[in-house]
């Protein structure tokens, strides 16, 4: 994902097209308002193509703490400072992409509603082996 290349050289940033001034602290949008922004800009995602004009520049530039998953739904591009401060990455909106995985994700769940009393059966017959320490030891490796 081109997101994963990392910008260390800040004379190879490109310069965002605005400046955002958000408070880290900001909340998600609250119950009905964040139904109406999900609705929103899923449409958005799935039916428009991000703008061509914007090139190689990103709409905006948000720090680690701004960069939230209801902030970064709103621009076609922005580029995120990574938490440590060692460089930053362009996020991209992929409308192909994101439908192929809304499509997905879709299934998915249709999958484990159909089978959720198989899974369900299956998990708590096992449940005795998943949670013991022998289980986790292996888990996170220790002999």
């Amino acid at each position: 994902f081109p997101e994963t290349t990392i910008i260390r050289d800040p004379a190879a940033m490109p310069e965002p097209l605005s400046t955002v001034d958000i408070s880290p602290t900001q909340t998600r949008p609250p119950g009905w308002k964040l139904m109406l922004w999900l609705a929103k800009n899923t449409v958005r995602h799935m039916t428009k193509p991000p703008k061509a004009h914007l090139g190689e520049r990103p709409q905006a530039a948000l720090t680690a703490a701004q960069a939230t998953w209801w902030r970064l739904g709103n621009y076609d591009s922005v580029m995120v400072s990574l938490a440590d401060g060692s460089g930053k990455a362009i996020y991209r909106r992929d409308s192909k992409q994101f439908k192929r995985r809304f499509q997905h994700t879709l299934k998915m769940h249709r999958d484990l509603r159909k089978n959720w009393s198989t899974l369900a059966e299956t998990y708590r017959a096992g449940l005795a082996e998943m949670t013991s320490v022998e289980a986790w030891k292996r888990t996170i490796g220790i002999k």
